[in-house]
């Protein structure tokens, strides 16, 4: 089965389907090796019975986990990033949407910092936003401050008239809360 997975290209998943093979074999062993006796026997010895005596997924060579880690680090080339720019703009993602991932994509930052950022951690005078380092992933101390070019600053604009009231620069539809991705 791993293999036909293997052959469709999909590596990370014929590795997930591998592990859990791996953990159900496993775990056949183990209520094979309780069968004997013991404290709690009287559980293992309803179980039905497998007949293995090794894990035959054990044996099964996994796919190169390096080129699965290689592609989870894939970065956009400058021709992808072009064609997302000019898809976001086209007027077929909502406006507030296509702001949003606009940011996300100018300033490089994770997904959840940018759909939480509220609007009292931006220092328009200074050009920075100063975001908190409780919310960032890779927590640390103080403030992490992310440069903003006249770029952001447009998209940043644009976003105040579309939030109106809002704490967050990119709020749900309802008003209530951020952005979140079931909403557009």
């Amino acid at each position: 089965m791993a293999q036909k997975i293997d052959a469709r290209g999909s590596i990370s998943k014929s590795n997930i389907v591998m592990s859990s093979l791996t953990a159900a074999f496993n775990l056949a062993l183990r209520i094979e090796g309780k069968r004997g006796g013991g404290r709690g026997s009287s559980y293992f010895a309803r179980q039905s019975s497998f007949d293995i005596t090794f894990n035959p997924a054990a044996l099964v060579e996994r796919t190169n986990t390096e080129s699965t880690r290689r592609q989870k680090e894939r970065t956009l080339s400058a021709t992808d990033i072009n064609r997302l720019w000019v898809d976001l703009h086209n007027g077929v993602i909502p406006a507030p949407f296509c702001l949003m991932l606009s940011f996300l994509l100018t300033t490089g930052q994770r997904v959840e910092e940018v759909v939480h950022a509220t609007w009292d951690e931006f220092d328009f005078q200074r050009g920075v936003w100063n975001m908190d380092a409780s919310r960032r992933k890779v927590k640390g101390t103080g403030v992490h401050e992310v440069p903003l070019e006249p770029l952001h600053i447009g998209i940043l604009t644009e976003a105040k008239t579309l939030s109106g009231k809002s704490q967050y620069v990119f709020p749900a539809r309802d008003g209530k809360g951020h952005i979140n991705r079931t909403q557009y």
